[in-house]
């Protein structure tokens, strides 16, 4: 039994260390020059083994004079590479392996066959610049170092997208020194190349391939920068600056910046530069003016170069509470002021003091100092003042004298300021003449403020008003303007105008809706209209044709009338309902007859008391016929502002009578 574990503990560690340990593999040794006195190198690749073996390099070769193979070896260690002396190698052509020994066993690699004449390889080329420019590409990189002999040069490139590459092979001359080759490319193509060299030999090794090279398109417009300038505090303000960056073909591969900022007046021959990777950047600056140079930078180029200013903070007026002390790294910075922005040429002193640079000063000019000095690494402001040597009183007034917004009393006058060329000192405040007639009055109004308004005027007076600047040694000039006021007080000439046609049009409008009124009354008079309710009506019979509904209903008088006229008046109706059933012809308009049935329509409609009294109170004449009781019907109708009047003609024919629909329904027929 015991012997049974040992044979399986036996059989698992060889297992074991077969699976730990593989043999090395991808054995080479070369050179990198073709020069005779160079050693070789060799390396290869290990197993995929979880150990860390040691390496032996085994080379052989066969010499002729004892018939013999003779073998060297060479420990390496647990190193990948081996370099073998020139002086060990006394034939041409070798035999070589490597033995990997790990845990008691050992693993051989392949044998590799050389002759060492063939045996030279150049290290990867490196690109020492990439530039592009209007379609051409422009390589350079430099030659193997101690290579007298020509190189051959491969040089790959594809554009984005494409699977294949297109290759290039050019010679260039040895020696160490920079080769350059253009590639004529498209100009708007982002492109990736590479590039590897052989010795001008046949059947030497190439080198490895370059890394692989990310060409972008050429930046062609400088970065847009936005600044923005804090307040000053303990001697600095913050400046923040914003920049565009590249397209994203430009961009290619990885953009970086440099800014160049020249801080400190007393050397700018030592601008602060700094290369970053973002579009945005903070920095503290002192109180003068600050000169920003930024450009991007890509893999085949850079951008042109954009230069800001930042302006410096100039005070009005020299504060009392300043530090005025200048110590051995002080820097005192002083220009001459030609406007409220602009400088003239900066000077600058280093250890110097404020009594020292008002020497050569100009009179009557204004002049702005800083006083910096640098604690740790960033320089502040310690003190910052304008100031004279010599004031005066300005040169001249304040220019564009204007008057607007005149009225009957008032009026707004407004200046520019007086530039700072022309004031000769500080200015205190602007002096306003205002002249009227014989009497002339002065106002003092600030030196910040360009415009006055001049109230309680007199009306329609011509007024001259003349405004000035004065200093601490006076006033200056005056710029002279006249005033016309408006003569008439209240309301304007246009504002009478809009009055009186509002009063036109209101006058018109009252005496027309008047005149409409009269002509209605006398053209249309009221009609009186009878009181009718509400009463259900009876339904005519589906049957039978009916008359149609919807006209106004109208009072009648029903008079009873004779076919020949009498002269005897008749006598009086007898008071009985006013409708009755009857028995009538009515014609149409063609006068074609029908006889209406009795039963046809019935209406029952309650008549207002006016109404049955007048029906009441009209004579009753009675004539029959042999066939029926005729009744003949005058009818006094009141129709749409009409009195229309029914009157039968003397005929021995008697004609049908055509009534008005308004009395056919009200009528009824009697016998």
């Amino acid at each position: 039994m015991m012997l049974v574990r040992m044979v399986v503990m036996m059989i698992l560690a060889v297992v074991v260390d077969g699976a730990t340990v593989e043999a090395p593999s991808d054995l080479k040794c070369y050179k990198k020059t073709t020069d005779w006195d160079n050693d070789f190198t060799c390396t290869w690749k290990p197993g995929a083994s979880g150990s860390k073996p040691n390496y032996t390099l085994n080379y052989c070769t066969f010499d002729m004079q004892i018939k013999n193979y003779v073998c060297k070896h060479v420990d390496a260690g647990q190193k990948r590479s081996v370099v073998l002396l020139i002086e060990d190698l006394w034939n041409s052509r070798y035999c070589m392996w490597v033995d990997a020994n790990a845990n008691g066993s050992k693993h051989s690699s392949a044998n590799f066959s050389m002759v060492l004449q063939d045996q030279v390889q150049y290290d990867a080329p490196h690109m020492e610049r990439i530039s592009r420019s209007l379609g051409n590409l422009t390589l350079l990189w430099r030659n193997p170092p101690k290579e007298n002999e020509p190189v051959i040069n491969e040089i790959q490139f594809r554009g984005r997208g494409e699977q294949s590459w297109q290759s290039k092979s050019l010679k260039t001359r040895g020696e160490n020194k920079l080769e350059e080759h253009t590639l004529r490319i498209e100009k708007s193509t982002v492109y990736k190349m590479r590039v590897r060299r052989r010795a001008n030999i046949t059947n030497l090794l190439w080198s490895a391939w370059s890394k692989t090279y990310k060409v972008p398109t050429e930046i062609r417009k400088q970065p847009e920068v936005k600044w923005k300038v804090g307040e000053l505090k303990s001697g600095v303000r913050l400046l923040t600056l914003n920049w565009t960056a590249p397209s994203e073909e430009e961009s290619v591969g990885g953009v970086k910046y440099i800014l160049s900022l020249v801080i400190m007046p007393c050397k700018p021959e030592e601008p602060k530069t700094i290369h970053m990777n973002t579009t945005e950047y903070r920095l503290n600056v002192t109180a003068s003016a600050v000169d920003v140079t930024i450009l991007a930078m890509n893999n085949v180029g850079q951008s042109p170069k954009h230069t800001i200013s930042i302006p410096a903070l100039h005070l009005e007026n020299c504060p009392k509470d300043q530090d005025e002390h200048v110590t051995k790294e002080s820097c005192v910075e002083w220009y001459e002021l030609t406007g409220n922005t602009r400088t003239g040429p900066v000077n600058h002193k280093t250890n110097g003091n404020i009594s020292q640079i008002a020497e050569g000063l100009k009179d009557f000019v204004r002049y702005h100092y800083f006083v910096h000095i640098k604690k740790g690494k960033d320089p502040q402001t310690i003190s910052m003042c304008p100031f004279y040597k010599t004031e005066g009183v300005p040169k001249q007034g304040p220019p564009n004298v204007t008057a607007v917004d005149v009225t009957h009393n008032s009026v707004l006058v407004s200046w520019q300021p007086i530039p700072i060329t022309h004031l000769q000192g500080f200015l205190k405040n602007y002096v306003i003449y205002i002249t009227g007639g014989n009497h002339t009055d002065v106002v003092n109004v600030s030196q910040f403020q360009t415009s006055y308004t001049i109230q309680s005027l007199t009306p329609g007076t011509l007024y001259t008003v003349n405004v000035a600047g004065e200093t601490t040694k006076g006033v200056g000039p005056n710029t002279t303007q006249e005033i016309l006021l408006n003569p008439q007080q209240g309301l304007l000439g246009l504002d009478w105008m809009i009055v009186g046609l509002v009063a036109g049009l209101l006058a018109l409008t009252v005496f027309c809706s008047f005149v409409v009124k009269r002509l209605k009354h006398k053209l249309l008079p009221e009609i009186p209209t009878p009181t009718i309710t509400e009463t259900p009506v009876n339904r005519f019979r589906s049957d039978e044709g009916v008359y149609p509904v919807g006209e106004e209903l109208h009072p009648v008088v029903l008079v009873h009338d004779l076919p020949g006229k009498s002269s005897t008046p008749p006598p009086l109706l007898e008071e009985h309902p006013l409708l009755e059933e009857c028995e009538t012809t009515l014609g149409d308009d063609e006068g074609e007859e029908t006889q209406a049935d009795p039963d046809a329509f019935e209406i029952s409609l309650p008549l207002s008391s006016d109404y049955k009294r007048q029906v009441l109170s009209a004579p009753e004449i009675t004539e029959l016929s042999q066939e029926q009781v005729d009744c003949e019907v005058t009818s006094p109708v009141y129709r749409k502002g009409l009195v229309l009047e029914n009157t039968p003609e003397i005929n021995t024919q008697q004609q049908p009578t055509r009534l008005g629909t308004a009395t056919e329904e009200l009528a009824k027929k009697c016998v």
